[in-house]
């Protein structure tokens, strides 16, 4: 390329930009009585806030273990006379279970009678104030007794005349809820026991049987009996 034409080149560039940068135009004034004020932002802030999100999952309450470890006594709904009495039997054995706490206040085993002074009769195992199958509900690094807990059961009586025959407790403290199953068959002593909770803010628990502290004496002498 010839440098005279290069030169008228760069010329002509320069006559076309150099105008735009020295005199740049002038931005328009905006009134002030168009401008939102303060108070407007804060306002439409705030009407944006409150507006409900459609696809939002509502807030489940959950109760953290310190609030569920206060006496029942500290309950407001608690009743302290609603405590019911619930037979389970069949031919071979009669159980009654409490409804505060799901403990177990008899066990009768039918076909064994009782050698303890002064009694006579089918065996009664479980001593009075017994902790037999009273719960304890292990969350995190709480220990929460459910002996206090007022248990609704399933039914007022059970007759045991089938396999798979089921028994469930519910008791709830504020938003925590806490579930005892058991399932009986006719002719076996033992039963199975499961338990579950839900709206308590841990996501693993354990819970604890107690099994004592020991049966009740029934033979004629207690120091055999208890050695035994």
């Amino acid at each position: 390329m010839d440098r005279r034409v290069a030169l008228a080149i760069g010329l002509m560039l320069i006559v076309a930009v150099l105008p735009s940068l020295l005199f740049s135009p002038e931005r328009p004034e905006v009134p002030v009585e168009s401008m939102p004020s303060a108070d407007s932002l804060s306002q439409a802030d705030s009407t944006e806030s409150t507006e409900p999100v459609a696809n939002a999952a509502p807030a489940v309450p959950q109760t953290t273990p310190e609030e569920i470890t206060a006496p029942m006594a500290e309950q407001p709904d608690a009743d302290a006379g609603a405590e019911q009495l619930v037979v389970v039997e069949s031919d071979l054995y009669r159980y009654v279970f409490s409804s505060r706490g799901v403990r177990l206040v008899s066990a009768t085993p039918k076909r064994y009678r009782s050698f303890a002074p002064g009694e006579s009769g089918p065996a009664q195992l479980i001593p009075e104030e017994s902790h037999f199958l009273v719960y304890d509900l292990v969350v995190g690094r709480d220990t929460v007794s459910l002996a206090d807990w007022e248990f609704e059961p399933s039914r007022s009586r059970l007759d045991v005349t089938s396999y798979g025959t089921e028994l469930e407790w519910v008791a709830r403290r504020n938003s925590a809820t806490v579930r005892i199953k058991q399932t009986f068959v006719p002719d076996e002593y033992m039963f199975d026991v499961e338990g579950d909770f839900s709206g308590i803010a841990m996501d693993a628990g354990l819970m604890l049987l107690n099994l004592g502290p020991r049966l009740r004496l029934v033979e004629a002498d207690s120091v055999w009996d208890f050695r035994n």
